[in-house]
């Protein structure tokens, strides 16, 4: 899930398309993260259910279905520019605690020993360049199975709790998504 930082004033929950487009306007997505898709990178605010994402494993994959959620108090995380190595992310990336992203080189060695690792975003923090925050504005995009996406340069994890591949599984990402999309009122798709 990717989100945006806390506003000054508190906003309120609407049903229907002009509350996603308000919700949009208030992340001010036009200018949030970037995603790689088969006309370049896309803001995510302009992003459509149709189209076509550049995923890691599948190749471009189509969006299902995008879902926005106004929270107060959903733990995030800020991933500066080049926090997680040489100009990655390309820019400030802002996710949910429990989004998961690829780590390489160094960092991945570090915290599993490993050459490349998913890990949620609130086990980064600490390291330099990654710090805890607080979201407003949550925007998860679901595709037919869960994929990994690339976010501001950054690989990312795209949880589709319908993929029938994922069983019953139960884990903190999808019980986040649960707790922050118990209401669909702000869905295209």
């Amino acid at each position: 899930m990717f989100a945006s930082p806390l506003p000054q004033e508190p906003e309120t929950r609407q049903s229907s398309a002009a509350a996603v487009a308000d919700l949009a306007r208030l992340a001010d997505c036009r200018d949030d993260t970037l995603i790689a898709t088969d006309r370049g990178e896309m803001p995510l605010g302009r992003l459509q259910p149709g189209d076509r994402v550049l995923t890691r494993d599948n190749g471009f994959q189509e969006i299902r279905s995008i879902v926005w959620a106004s929270t107060q108090d959903l733990e995030a995380v800020v991933i500066r520019r080049g926090g997680l190595g040489s100009g990655i992310p390309a820019r400030d990336t802002v996710v949910s605690a429990q989004h998961r992203v690829i780590v390489t080189g160094e960092i991945a060695s570090l915290l599993l020993d490993e050459t490349e690792a998913l890990i949620a975003a609130r086990h980064l923090v600490g390291l330099a360049g990654v710090v805890p925050a607080k979201a407003s504005v949550m925007c998860h995009m679901e595709f037919d199975h869960d994929e990994v996406v690339l976010s501001n340069g950054c690989w990312t994890e795209c949880v589709s709790p319908a993929d029938p591949k994922r069983g019953k599984t139960d884990t903190a990402q999808t019980r986040e998504l649960a707790r922050v999309f118990s209401q669909k009122d702000n869905v295209l798709g």
